[in-house]
């Protein structure tokens, strides 16, 4: 029974996988090394490689956690007997072979294990140990993978971003073959048409091609092209894949094999696969299986030949659903099926057709939710829209109703505001009526004077503001005062007697002189004609007997006044308008 033969299940697994990273054949040295460091992959690989060495990831007691699971279905591809990935062998990068190198390899084995040892049991200590390059020892790998080959640069850290390797991986096949990008091809040919950037100018003058952008120094090419590549991680960009429903070619190569830079040179920047790459909408990712997301990526999809080409896509299983799936895988080198004709025709004629049912129907059911998306939104706007504007007539018509209250408020409180004036003045002229009807009372009793009825008695003749005529006697020695005081007492209600009239002033306002004070008369006395005015002056005692035109008696007309519009208190003018009905004026019969 072999050595290998005799190991776990478990331990073949790490043994692959140190084979797989050290491209060595010779099963005995890798578990002689794997016993020595009890089995932990990592730090044989540290041992072997150093701290820049390729990392393998920790086992982990608890289930790790799977992104995606991917199933493999390209039984239907014929594959070239030397060419096609054998998913259930041990996964292995096969280094290049020359002539004597497994005669080498066995004189060599011995001290590759003693080295090996002493270098783990130097690092534990933490003593520096050199490294064993110059005697060639590598277990049969190659220093391209990690170190350097054909004056490529060390590769980053294996804990690098995922993105940045992807993107790393780009360029350096863009410097590698000359080729850019479709989308940055296009950028150059929209150049073209930039004021500044065309034919022509000084741009030949420049001190030398790296001065100027690399898009703005082939403005004038139209260079070759290769894939778009999506620059994230594996993982992430079967996500993508999965979620826009989109064919996933996953592009690996080795810096081990010698077919992967003519792959890259011939296939990838040709025109008429980078075409149907574009025109189809494949989403590319590529990688090294140098770098751990590409070594990953190798062992999911069971690549052991290089360069290798997978289309995954989302396929429907019997009695399950949609999931993503390895339609066909291709390996080999780039005369075999993975020339650019042999990988276009079987992308039309093969993995199109076959994932176009699915894609087709997940990207309709997308729509459709997208569809129903908008519509939700729609509805959604719609409704708060509706929402709105009913919220705005609801706020339009408490604001309506607020000014209505308000309003209705203010002339209300005007109303009672006017009411209150009205019966202020009411009252008011109330007072002022009962004041005006205790002094003409007064006057009737102590200024109007007696009718005697002499000889040298004269009748005057009052024609009152009501049309009522009123004839009385006066003395030529009977004042003016006396006269008005007459006429003033014509408009004292029927229901005041004159016995009851007040024997003193009213509010105790003492009177000397009758003809001194400042009687308040709203009328005057005029006489028709010839058209004159009786008028009454305060202090002055002037006697019918000195008015010419009541010495014989006369007709004199009783004109009321009203205080004028200014407010002048001396300005008096007749009044259009006849006494209330209560002040009634007394017949000529009653006197």
């Amino acid at each position: 029974m072999s050595t290998v033969d005799a190991l776990t299940d478990e331990e073949r697994e790490k043994l692959a996988q140190l084979q797989a990273v050290t491209n060595s054949e010779n099963p005995d040295i890798q578990i002689s090394l794997l016993q020595s460091v009890e089995w932990d992959v990592q730090a044989a690989l540290q041992a072997i490689y150093g701290d820049g060495g390729p990392t393998i990831p920790p086992r982990r007691t608890s289930p790790p956690r799977t992104v995606h699971s991917l199933e493999i279905d390209d039984s239907h591809v014929v594959f070239d007997a030397q060419t096609r990935p054998n998913m259930f062998s041990p996964l292995r990068i096969p280094a290049r072979r020359g002539f004597g190198t497994g005669l080498f390899s066995l004189l060599v084995a011995p001290l590759s294990v003693l080295a090996s040892v002493l270098h783990f049991v130097f690092r534990v200590l933490r003593i520096p140990f050199p490294r064993m390059s110059t005697l060639g020892i590598s277990f049969g790998s190659r220093t391209g993978a990690y170190g350097s080959r054909g004056g490529r640069r060390r590769r980053g850290s294996n804990e690098e971003d995922p993105s940045t390797v992807a993107e790393r991986w780009v360029l350096e096949l863009e410097e590698e073959t000359g080729a850019l990008c479709v989308s940055k091809a296009a950028l150059i040919e929209a150049q073209r048409d930039v004021p500044g950037l065309g034919e022509g100018g000084d741009e030949s003058n420049e001190p030398g091609p790296s001065s100027r952008p690399l898009l703005v120094r082939r403005r004038h090419e139209r260079p070759k092209t290769i894939p778009d590549f999506f620059t994230g991680g594996f993982d992430l960009a079967l996500k993508t894949a999965e979620r826009e429903a989109r064919v996933l070619c996953v592009i690996l190569t080795s810096e081990e094999h010698d077919d992967s830079p003519a792959f890259r040179r011939d296939v990838l920047t040709n025109t008429e696969f980078v075409n149907a790459l574009t025109d189809n909408r494949i989403l590319c990712w590529g990688g090294d299986v140098s770098e751990k997301d590409g070594y990953q990526t190798a062992i999911k999809l069971g690549a052991t030949t290089y360069p290798f080409v997978a289309f995954i896509a989302l396929y429907a299983r019997a009695n399950r659903g949609d999931a993503m799936t390895v339609i066909s895988r291709h390996s080999g080198p780039s005369t075999t099926i993975t020339s650019a004709e042999s990988l276009t025709n079987h992308l039309r004629s093969t993995v199109l057709p076959r994932v176009a049912p699915v894609l087709n129907r997940r990207r309709a059911e997308q729509q459709a939710r997208e569809y129903e998306r908008r519509l939700r939104q729609e509805q959604d706007r719609a409704y708060e829209e509706s929402q709105r504007k009913d919220y705005e007539k609801i706020m339009k018509r408490r604001e309506e109703e607020r000014k209505a209250r308000e309003e209705e408020e203010r002339q209300r409180a005007e109303a009672a505001e006017r009411e209150r004036l009205l019966k202020q003045q009411a009252e008011e002229r109330l007072r002022q009526k009962a004041e005006k009807t205790a002094w003409r009372r007064y006057a009737r009793r102590a200024v109007v004077p007696p009718e005697l009825n002499s000889k040298a008695s004269v009748p005057i003749r009052f024609r009152m503001p009501s049309g009522q005529l009123v004839v009385r006697r006066f003395e030529p020695t009977d004042t003016i005062t006396g006269v008005y005081a007459f006429v003033a007492s014509q408009f004292i209600p029927r229901s005041e007697a004159p016995e009851d009239d007040p024997i003193h002033p009213p509010g105790g306002v003492a009177i000397s002189d009758v003809d001194s004070h400042d009687w308040d008369w709203d009328f005057r006395l005029a006489i028709t004609f010839p058209k004159s005015i009786i008028a009454w002056t305060k202090g002055e005692k002037s006697t019918v007997g000195d008015v010419s035109a009541l010495r014989g008696g006369g007709n004199v007309v009783v004109e009321k006044l009203q205080a004028s519009s200014d407010g002048d208190n001396g300005d008096e003018s007749p009044a259009t308008e006849e006494e209330d009905d209560e002040e009634e004026t007394p017949s000529e019969d009653e006197m």
